[in-house]
């Protein structure tokens, strides 16, 4: 039988992703300290992360600029179709 002493410790690698929203990730981020897991300071993680805010100003102008042009082309090409209609058709 092998001593206790000879023993050594061996690193023991899980791979885990995290799902679910923020608490449930912080939750289990806890869970897994608790368990004496660790993590390699080496190996980054990617987690995208999002938040919603209110549009600058500059952003505003930009989708409101955006919107009278997409606006102004439909309405044009409307007009054209309208024109080549009435061309076609006459005042029926």
């Amino acid at each position: 039988m092998t001593e206790k002493s000879e023993r050594i410790q061996v690193r023991q690698i899980n791979y885990h992703f995290l799902e679910g929203n923020i608490d449930e990730m912080i939750s289990q981020l806890q869970d897994w300290k608790n368990d004496g897991w660790e993590r390699d300071d080496d190996n980054d993680i990617f987690i995208e992360l999002y938040k919603h805010r209110l549009e600058t100003d500059e952003e505003y102008n930009h989708r409101m600029s955006n919107e009278k042009l997409i606006k102004e082309r439909d309405e044009a090409k409307r007009r054209k179709q309208y024109e080549q209609l009435r061309e076609e058709f006459g005042n029926d």
